[in-house]
């Protein structure tokens, strides 16, 4: 089907060509004819592995232009594009990068209007520039699509001018990957086994090795667990040395440092594990609590996790502790790995929280939004 011929034309602007985006994009591609328009192809701190270009449903265009830092790049030929005025439903989803900011000013200068998009943000002390800056350039959209609370409290302090905010159920899941029961607790020893992960409890921490994941506040507080609790991390990254390091200088035997997983055989980590703790020190969201959930995982993560007030309200599956207070994470975890009859009801809620947020959902939500500005 030629662009052309379908109803709804969509330009979407983003930066990279995530995973979790090109199976949202797959899907939305579906309903609408869509076009995504990425400043680069990959970024310089990432694995190959990580990044995916298997566009099935819709048309990825990769500009041309000059890298900016690690993730962005400034590309003059957006404007181009954006000239060319074939599709009717506009997202600007990197509205602080060269280019997001270049095809801002182009939509401000012709009053066209448009959505920007956000998977998440914090409000932060800025300096009067960097403040004028947001304001300028997130305030510009008409309408804001945020991925929860926290993204919708970032558009609305720096977007005085959007007049809507709409939400998504943000996610990098699809309902085919949310498991259908809660995984029992000799398949988890069994998993155990096979991973060469002894011990009666485990506890999951999954992501980059960085410092805003705040992964050594889990080794820390791991000094005092019982010897058949174990915590495993699995990930990549320029602290694994760190963390190595830390490891030997508090003599724990029942925490394990392991490599970067594809998705596969991740999940058997996520079912053969007790509990997903993510400590970070100041995630956006925290799609490794949407992976979680999926699995049936409760979740002990901080205050400054995006994506906590969304999944993870009412503490019916997971607990929200502050950030870098190794003490709270070693005492919520201990007593959900020690409560089993807890840890199940935690795994039903986990489960059925993980339905409400899925790929096919955030495409259709998406949809009903563009619908209901036409």
């Amino acid at each position: 089907m030629r662009w052309s011929e379908r109803l709804r034309r969509v330009f979407f602007l983003t930066n990279l060509p995530v995973p979790y985006r090109i199976d949202f994009f797959n899907e939305l591609g579906k309903f609408c004819t869509l076009r995504v328009y990425f400043e680069r192809t990959n970024a310089a701190t990432r694995d190959r592995a990580w990044l995916s270009t298997r566009a099935r449903s819709f048309e990825p265009v990769f500009l041309p232009g000059i890298p900016v830092h690690e993730d962005s790049a400034l590309c003059p030929s957006i404007v181009t594009r954006l000239r060319q005025g074939d599709f009717d439903t506009i997202i600007v989803g990197s509205p602080l990068t060269p280019t997001g900011m270049l095809a801002i000013e182009y939509l401000r200068a012709r009053r066209v209007r448009f959505f920007l998009n956000s998977d998440g943000g914090y409000v932060k002390n800025d300096n009067p520039v960097l403040a004028a800056v947001k304001r300028r350039y997130i305030g510009s959209a008409e309408w804001g699509l945020a991925s929860g609370q926290g993204a919708a409290r970032y558009l609305r302090h720096y977007g005085a001018g959007i007049k809507e905010i709409y939400t998504y159920p943000f996610t990098s899941v699809w309902d085919r990957d949310i498991a259908k029961a809660p995984v029992p607790m000799e398949r988890k020893r069994g998993l155990r086994e096979k991973l060469g992960i002894p011990g009666s409890r485990m506890a999951l921490c999954v992501g980059r090795y960085l410092p805003v994941k705040g992964f050594e506040v889990a080794i820390a507080a791991w000094r005092g667990m019982p010897d058949e609790t174990h915590l495993v991390l699995v990930g990549n990254g320029p602290l694994e040395a760190m963390y190595r390091d830390r490891v030997r200088s508090y003599d724990l035997r029942n925490v394990h440092i392991l490599g970067f997983k594809q998705k596969e055989e991740l999940r058997q980590f996520y079912d053969a594990a007790d509990a997903l703790l993510f400590p970070t020190r100041g995630d956006v969201w925290g799609l490794v609590v949407n992976e979680a959930l999926s699995r049936g995982l409760p979740v002990v993560t901080t205050t400054r996790c995006g994506a906590a007030p969304d999944l993870l309200a009412g503490g019916e599956n997971g607990t929200i502790v502050p950030v870098d207070d190794a003490d709270a994470l070693r005492t919520a975890t201990a007593e959900l790995l020690e409560d089993e009859a807890k840890r199940s009801r935690m795994a039903s809620s986990a489960l059925a929280k993980s339905r409400e947020y899925t790929i096919e959902r955030m495409a259709s939500r998406h949809m009903e939004i563009f619908n209901a500005v036409s």
